[in-house]
């Protein structure tokens, strides 16, 4: 339903505050030994991230507007380049509704296709004059700088923007904030109350309308992660073939949406990290300069809370070669024949290479740049699980090494892979079996979860004409991944570095592919096994292997999300799932409860946090266009 506000809009809204909400750390996660990686923030997505949910707006195609014809209804004409947009993002003017004009307003997407949003009422602040329509929520009431409007469940948002500043004063339509329904019945940065009646007393009940600057982030959401020990950035900041390369490049905390090409600003996940009392893990774009690093080091030692380690990682997973990962990686292999033009090697061999050298380089910077709090730094090597090979290339680095007699090595901290189980059912040569276990019900997953825990596709499928290496593990899924935690254990503990995983957690995934019967098996047989309590079982295994092992970190992927055909990877489907029906969740949850921290000096310093408001840790910086 398109709705429109009938009226002319004024200004009259609170403005964002540039001054970001933190918060102390707290005791729930000071003795945790496991992270998480944080899903990203968009429209489709079933974490509800964020109390404005204008900032996880697109047009669909990783861009805020889509330019929309009023006379042939087409959505988005595709005409971005003729939209006058100021810092923010915000449209200074429209075309109007010329017949000729290619397009007459604005739409972005605040939901769509994601039946698990918020409910109820969401108020609206703006400033400037206008005209405002709501496609989906029913509008309820409206006066100037402010709309309520409400959304049923199983709906979408859609937000136009159909005329902005009418007397040309320069007064345009900016600054849209859209608060989700709710509110808290205290300062507790986990207190959630659906309305008054959720308090005790009813006048304890404040808004989010009233509250969101200084929250930010939704109370469920942070009451999910607050066990969690550290927080990977990776999805959030949009690493993989990000283009970025300057620091004047960056997406800015102030702009209209975080959810746009170039990922969300540090700024949140500063924030989200101190709010928390979480070690955060950022992981920066391969193409950045030396500029970017040393400022983006300055701006985390400017804003990042206590005392805790910080993780940093240049890039992620540069030796993938699937895409979209693939195109750092081919970026860094032309990089590393550039730098070393007379030499010959596979082109592997440069990608791995200029990737440790990359990464020593970006450790170096930002360790200058903390001075005495240097040791707070954890500078991260990627290496892959099941190929050594890989990992000895980056931290021996080999071609620059023979150059300047230092291997990469010499200047990290921790070695960091991806420590799943059961990768391996994707591969075709399992794919009639499987197919027969999808039409099997119950007795194909107990097959699948026989298969994990103790291995039955050796005995159906061993073929002594192949190499070990092509044969399904002996023992099963678990015992492969624990195999694989030893052989890294042995390799980081050589140069004097902790092992961590940077993801891990159950990889039953055709990642997409739907082919030959694999549609069915992804529903029968993997996304049910995720859904299965002998699921929890597993991750417990697991963990416990890596706990036993004496490996450090263990960053689970992912947070919260849907499952499909690419995988059912986050522990929750949706933010209000209860955790007695997300197995994985809980079994995490547990190990985290009843298994504290383990490897040397892991214990941190406790800060009463858990607090709403904190004082700002300074001014953002100023604001420019992010790129697109």
């Amino acid at each position: 339903m398109k709705t429109p506000t009938n009226a002319t809009l004024t200004a009259g809204a609170l403005s964002l505050g540039l001054a970001l909400p933190l918060l102390a750390a707290t005791s729930d996660n000071a003795n945790s030994g496991v992270g998480i990686n944080l899903t990203g923030i968009n429209y489709w997505s079933s974490q509800w991230t964020t109390l404005d949910v204008m900032k996880h707006a697109s047009n669909g195609s990783g861009q805020l507007w889509a330019t929309s014809n009023a006379h042939t209804w087409e959505y988005n004409t595709g005409d971005q380049a003729l939209l006058d947009l100021d810092e923010q993002g915000w449209p200074r003017s429209l075309p109007g509704d010329s017949p000729d004009a290619p397009f007459h307003y604005v739409t972005t997407i605040i939901y769509h296709d994601n039946p698990h949003h918020p409910v109820g009422e969401f108020v609206v602040l703006y400033e400037g004059e206008g005209e405002l329509y709501y496609s989906g929520p029913e509008l309820i009431s409206s006066e100037p700088g402010r709309d309520v409007v409400r959304m049923a469940a199983n709906s979408f948002f859609h937000l136009q923007i159909h005329a902005t500043d009418p007397d040309n004063t320069g007064n345009h339509i900016r600054n849209i904030r859209i608060i989700a329904p709710g509110g808290s019945c205290s300062d507790a940065a986990t207190d959630y109350a659906a309305s008054s009646a959720d308090c005790a007393n009813t006048e304890q009940f404040i808004s989010f309308e009233h509250s969101y600057q200084e929250r930010l982030f939704h109370p469920l959401f942070l009451d999910d992660m607050r066990k969690f020990r550290t927080l990977r950035f990776m999805q959030l900041l949009s690493t993989i073939d990000n283009p970025v390369q300057h620091w004047a490049q960056r997406n800015q905390y102030d702009y209209a949406s975080w959810a746009l090409n170039g990922g969300s600003p540090y700024e949140v996940a500063i924030a989200m990290s101190n709010k928390l009392g979480a070690e955060p893990w950022y992981t920066l774009p391969v193409r950045v300069d030396d500029d970017y690093i040393r400022q983006f080091a300055r701006l985390l030692k400017a804003q990042s809370e206590g005392d805790s380690a910080i993780y940093v990682e240049f890039g992620n997973e540069l030796w993938n070669n699937a895409w979209p990962y693939i195109f750092d990686g081919l970026y860094l292999e032309e990089q590393g024949k550039a730098l070393w033009p007379d030499t010959s090697y596979h082109d592997i061999e440069y990608r791995m290479n200029y990737y440790g050298l990359r990464s020593a380089q970006m450790c170096d910077i930002i360790k200058t740049e903390f001075a005495e709090d240097a040791g707070r730094i954890q500078c991260v090597m990627g290496g892959q699980t099941g190929v050594p090979w890989i990992s000895e290339q980056a931290l021996n680095c080999p071609i620059h090494a023979a150059g300047v007699g230092q291997r990469c090595a010499d200047n990290m901290d921790v070695l960091a892979v991806g420590s799943y189980f059961a990768g391996y059912f994707a591969d075709q040569k399992y794919l009639p079996i499987l197919r027969d276990w999808a039409s099997n019900g119950a007795e194909g997953l107990n097959n699948l979860f026989e298969e994990m825990e103790s291995g039955v596709l050796y005995g159906l499928t061993y073929n002594p004409d192949e190499p070990p290496w092509w044969q399904a593990p002996e023992h099963g899924a678990l015992a492969q991944a624990r195999d694989n935690i030893q052989g890294n254990l042995t390799l980081a503990q050589q140069d004097g570095l902790m092992l961590a995983a940077y993801e891990g957690g159950q990889h039953l995934t055709y990642a997409g592919d739907i082919r030959d019967g694999r549609d069915t098996i992804s529903e029968a047989l993997f996304l049910s096994a995720n859904r299965d309590p002998r699921m929890a079982a597993a991750f417990t295994s697991h963990l416990s292997d890596w706990r036993n092992s004496g490996a450090g970190l263990y960053v689970v992927f992912e947070s919260i999300g849907r499952w499909d055909s690419w995988g059912a990877f986050p522990l929750k489907e949706y933010q209000t799932q209860p955790r007695e029906q997300a197995y994985k969740f809980d079994a995490v949850q547990s190990f985290i409860e009843q298994t504290p921290c383990w490897w040397a000096r892991c214990e941190q310093s406790l800060n009463d946090g858990n607090r709403a408001n904190s004082q700002p840790a300074g001014d953002v910086p100023v604001s420019v266009q992010p790129a697109r």
